[in-house]
């Protein structure tokens, strides 16, 4: 078996597995403060990565502001969490925000298929929205502004051009640091929740940390830039369905079906919206690779 083959199995067992890392932000969320989580899972991972990677004196400025969009971005939709069923949010932040950004906010010309692909998504998302419960339904705009966000921070990294490794790091210090900040001025209770954490939650914290940060992050990275990009996005597009699965057996959310039609719509709409042509697969990595972090 050849070397893109070893890695294109893996992708998928690693997209199967990181598909239980949104079940495992809302497990962790139950019981732990939103800020104080974020803050300690991405200080870990930044102590993690500041053995392989090093940042360099003329990027700070790019880093920390990267950064502190992803501060804003990872903050709404961890929220969301707490507010929505992860197969809901999980959905949403994989509309194609920074296509629609890269067109009317970057100038950058989008093609009739990539029209067509997020105007479709945007349909399929308000079939999936629409049933959601009425005591909710005036909250989306949090996971949707944070998906709009992200579109925002894929476009910004375009623009900077940092590798890979040191954005990684910058952004999870930024994050880590700012969370933490805000935990220590705005949460309460970051003590006793840590004195009388379930046996779940800290499988959880460990799980969306050592996987869902570290482990998975670098296969997805690894495959973007070795493997097709047509081969990637099948990958990556496994996960809203099998977090929806997920969220079935360990929540017992049930989508109507109207809303599983507007989860098919809103794949759909992603992949002619992702995919291209392989003559445009090298531009396209660059794409992949930042919103996927």
């Amino acid at each position: 078996m050849d070397k893109n083959k070893k890695l294109m199995i893996i992708l998928f067992v690693a997209m199967i597995f990181n598909s239980f890392t949104p079940i495992a932000i809302k497990l962790g969320l139950n019981e732990l403060p939103t800020m104080f989580f974020l803050g300690v899972r991405f200080l870990i991972a930044a102590l993690a990565m500041s053995f392989f990677f090093r940042l360099k004196k003329e990027n700070l400025k790019k880093n920390f502001f990267s950064g502190a969009i992803s501060l804003v971005t990872i903050s709404l939709f961890f929220y969301s969490f707490k507010i929505f069923s992860p197969g809901i949010v999980n959905l949403i932040s994989e509309v194609p925000f920074s296509i629609f950004l890269a067109t009317f906010i970057f100038n950058e010309k989008m093609s009739r298929r990539e029209a067509t692909g997020v105007l479709g998504a945007f349909a399929g998302l308000f079939l999936v929205t629409s049933n959601v419960s009425l005591d909710n339904s005036h909250l989306l705009y949090i996971p949707l502004l944070a998906s709009f966000m992200a579109g925002i921070n894929v476009n910004i990294i375009k623009k900077v051009k940092l590798e890979v490794g040191e954005l990684l790091l910058g952004r999870f210090l930024t994050i880590g640091i700012g969370a933490s900040i805000i935990s220590y001025f705005f949460e309460t209770g970051q003590v006793e929740a840590v004195r009388n954490i379930s046996d779940i939650a800290i499988f959880s914290f460990l799980w969306v940390l050592l996987y869902g940060t570290l482990i998975a992050k670098f296969v997805v990275s690894k495959a973007i830039v070795e493997l097709p990009i047509h081969v990637v996005i099948p990958a990556t597009m496994m996960l809203p369905p099998l977090v929806l699965i997920w969220d079935y057996f360990i929540f017992g959310n049930l989508f109507t079906f109207q809303q599983m039609l507007g989860v098919v719509i809103v794949l759909g709409g992603i992949f002619m919206a992702e995919h291209k042509s392989k003559k445009k697969e090298h531009h396209h990595h660059h794409k992949w690779l930042h919103r996927h972090h």
